[in-house]
């Protein structure tokens, strides 16, 4: 015989998603199994945490703009994550090589040829 049913509030889930609470911490609050909570009220899961992610993308973007004190932390965080801007990166590689060499171009092309030791160039 199966276990009755536990009445559950989808609202109150939604809440303690909202809150930060995850999958596993809602379902010990409430007394029952994760695996259930999330085939049954993923939606309402995915509600809250939506809530929780505005709520903090709001603050970080206030914190970013305060008047008084305003964070460069914030600003930086806020234009790699919504502007799709990103720290320039410059890599510079030197290598000596002696004999055949055979390199592949980013879009396949295979090139040979002798290094520069044996082509005469110093």
């Amino acid at each position: 015989m199966a276990r009755p049913k536990k009445p559950i509030d989808p609202i109150q889930i939604q809440k303690m998603a909202e809150r930060g609470n995850n999958v596993q911490d809602i379902a010990h609050i409430l007394g029952v199994d994760r695996r259930s909570l999330q085939r049954y009220y993923a939606a309402d899961i995915e509600i809250g945490k939506a809530k929780l992610v505005d709520a903090l993308k709001s603050q970080l973007i206030r914190r970013a703009f305060d008047r008084v004190k305003p964070s460069d932390s914030c600003l930086v965080f806020a234009l790699k994550n919504f502007a799709d801007m990103s720290d320039k990166v410059e890599q510079r590689t030197t290598a000596e090589i002696k004999g055949d060499v055979t390199y592949v171009t980013e879009w396949g092309a295979v090139s040979s040829g002798k290094s520069s030791d044996e082509a005469g160039e110093t």
